[in-house]
Order: C-alpha cells, then sequence, then structure tokens
C-alpha cells in the first residue's frame, strides 16, 4: 500500500500526466528545462548555485510560450530564466515540429520584417529550395500575418530544422530529430573531410547577443547570416559547420554574460562557486562556477564538444547527465531531485545516485 506524500508533475496544463497527477493534492508543477538541469544536479550531488544551458525541442515555459534554448540560473530547487536564443513566431499545431519548411518560413518572415534580409534575397534562397513553393509561403505568410493559431518558441530543434531546411539537407522529420542529426552528419563530413579542429575553427558568421527583458542570443540575425553567405556560394557542409560553431560559441557568451552580471535577477542575486562534485574529468576547483548542460540537443556531439571547449577556456567546471539520458528520459530525476531539495531530502537523493554509479548502473 502507497500512499504518496506529494506529487510532482510537469506544469504544462495540457499534459495527461499533469492532469493525473493533479486528481490529488498536494501536487507541485516543475517546468520542464528546470527538470532538466534538476537532472544534471541530481546525478553530480550539486545543490546550490548552477547555471544551467538546456537545448532541446520544446517544453513549456513559465511565461506560457514554447521554451527550448534556456539559460536558467539555479540555486537549490529554485531559478530565474536568464537569457534564451529568439522567440520565434511559428504556425502551431504539429506542422512545424514535422515539416521543417515551416520552421525556416517561420525565421525568414521574422527576418524579412526585421529588415534583415530583403524580399528579393527571400526570393532567390526560396526558389532554390523544394520545400518552400509559392503556394505554401503564401498560406504561412496568411497564418503568421493574422496570427491564427501560432505560437512564439525559443526551440533550438525548431532552429536546427530551419537550418536543415535551408542547406538543402533534410526538410521533414520522419523520426524525432532526424533534420538535426543529418544536419550535424553533414558537419561532420566537413571536418573529416577538411581535417578541421572543431575547438580552433573560426566561423565567419556569429550571433548578436541583446539585452531586452532577459538575455537574448539573435538566432534570426543567424539564419539571415546563413542566408547570404549561401546566396554568395559557401559550401553547404562549411555552413552546416558554422552553424552548430556559432550556436555554440553564442551559448558560451551568453553565459559568461550571466555569470559575469552581478545584477542578474537571479534567485539570490549572487553569482559564488558553491563546492559540488565535478563531472568526471573536470576541474575540482571549489571556486570554480559550475555549469549543467542537458536537453535532446546536448546529443549532438559537434555541438557539444565546441561548447565545452568554450566553456572550458573560462575556466567553468561542466557537468552533464551521464546515468540517465539528456533528453525527456532524465526529466523525472529531474523533478525529483527538486522536490528532494526543497524539503532538504537532498542526502537521500545524493546517497542513491552515489550507489548507482557505483553499481556501474
Amino acid at each position: 500500500n502507497i500512499e504518496p506524500q506529494s506529487r510532482i508533475c510537469d506544469a504544462h496544463p495540457a499534459y495527461i500526466s499533469s492532469g493525473f497527477a493533479k486528481r490529488e493534492s498536494p501536487v507541485r508543477e516543475v517546468y520542464h528545462h528546470h527538470a532538466h538541469i534538476l537532472s544534471v544536479m541530481a546525478e553530480h550531488g550539486l545543490d546550490g548555485r548552477v547555471y544551467g544551458i538546456a537545448f532541446d525541442g520544446t517544453g513549456y515555459g513559465d511565461d506560457g510560450t514554447i521554451w527550448g534554448s534556456e539559460f536558467l540560473v539555479c540555486d537549490d530547487e529554485r531559478y530565474v530564466r536568464a537569457g534564451h536564443f529568439s522567440s520565434v513566431k511559428m504556425p502551431g499545431g504539429d506542422r512545424s515540429s514535422v515539416d521543417a519548411g515551416t520552421s525556416l518560413y517561420a525565421y525568414l518572415y521574422e527576418a524579412e520584417r526585421r529588415e534583415l534580409l530583403t524580399d528579393e534575397e527571400i526570393k532567390m534562397i526560396c526558389g532554390r529550395i523544394d520545400c518552400l513553393d509559392q503556394r505554401k509561403m503564401t498560406v504561412l505568410r496568411a497564418v503568421l500575418d493574422t496570427d491564427t493559431n501560432t505560437v512564439y518558441t525559443s526551440s533550438m530543434g525548431r532552429l536546427f530544422d530551419a537550418v536543415s531546411a535551408l542547406l538543402g539537407i533534410c526538410s521533414m522529420n520522419t523520426y524525432e530529430g532526424e533534420c538535426a542529426i543529418r544536419l550535424e552528419t553533414e558537419a561532420r563530413k566537413y571536418i573529416k573531410e577538411n581535417g578541421i579542429s572543431i575547438a580552433s575553427y573560426v566561423p565567419e558568421i556569429w550571433v548578436p547577443i541583446r539585452k531586452n527583458a532577459v538575455y537574448t542570443a539573435d538566432s534570426v540575425y543567424l539564419v539571415a547570416a546563413l542566408v547570404k553567405q549561401l546566396l554568395y556560394g559557401t559550401d553547404i557542409g562549411e555552413l552546416a559547420l558554422m552553424f552548430h560553431m556559432a550556436v555554440a560559441d553564442a551559448a558560451a557568451d551568453l553565459t559568461e554574460i550571466i555569470v559575469d552580471d552581478e545584477g542578474a535577477d537571479t534567485p539570490d542575486g549572487k553569482a559564488d562557486g558553491s563546492t559540488g562534485m565535478p563531472g568526471e574529468g573536470e576541474t575540482d576547483n571549489a571556486d570554480a562556477v559550475r555549469v549543467a548542460l542537458s536537453g535532446g540537443s546536448m546529443c549532438n556531439s559537434v555541438l557539444v564538444k565546441r561548447l565545452i571547449n568554450d566553456l572550458r577556456a573560462k575556466k567553468y567546471s561542466i557537468y552533464m547527465n551521464e546515468r540517465v539520458p539528456c533528453g525527456d528520459g532524465g526529466i523525472s530525476l529531474g523533478q525529483i531531485y527538486g522536490e528532494a531539495l526543497l524539503y532538504s531530502r537532498k542526502d537521500v537523493i545524493i546517497k542513491d545516485t552515489l550507489t548507482f554509479k557505483q553499481k556501474g548502473v
């Protein structure tokens, strides 16, 4: 006979699991990307200040939009969203998660609205892309113009989809993450064929970081820059690599800005370097800033290798999922750990985590 003391669920109001949990009380909601970072904290027995980078497809955010490229400042079970990549208006429903052409058009639409691309440049690039014919673009423009069933999303997954479609690599996800996987494959192929070092490669494009309500890495600018490079005739493989490097570099730079911003809206207004158990092969410097990486996009080895290299150069301690998946398979561990931290039951979870490691689970 089990009598739960509390229940934990995702904060998304439409999740079936959340509805099931809310049949009983008490229940505590944990936001998706916070749970990703908490899962890393659980594996490594971390509490106190941790800076989290969570990149994935989708997850409900505390502002009611769909998140997916999040920079969180975490203190125990609390967090503040300190930054993200651009939040872009997209047609809602499942369309954009399957059809990468839809995601691409949403980025082109926003780039044109901001005058980062001309109408002529968009016509030229769309003329080279099979997944965006005139009829489809007319329909998508009408949807975006009238805000008909649209959502704002900072999804890293949709950004990868858009770039994969732009470069003519893959425009349809016939399985989860297909466009992103094939984009990564193209970058890896270019690296191998040209003997390129991920650590030292210098891309010709970059991602501006702006301060709005929170810090924003301008991925719309990045897509516009890729369009111009493509029209100029730059090799597809090199553009795939440039994209990965630019995203990783921006993520590291944005993390540094957040860490250094002493006046940032963080849970306790400080950026100490609380002691934690370092990840395998990482520094054991108790004063080092601790950065946790999670989310499905962290399966991308090209992105992660560059990001880790950039963060190490800043002398940060880096932690990742090692025993549970970095994708949604690790979410439940993060939810539980957040609850444990809230009720000061951290030591129980840490002890169990260490037992898992000793047994090689």
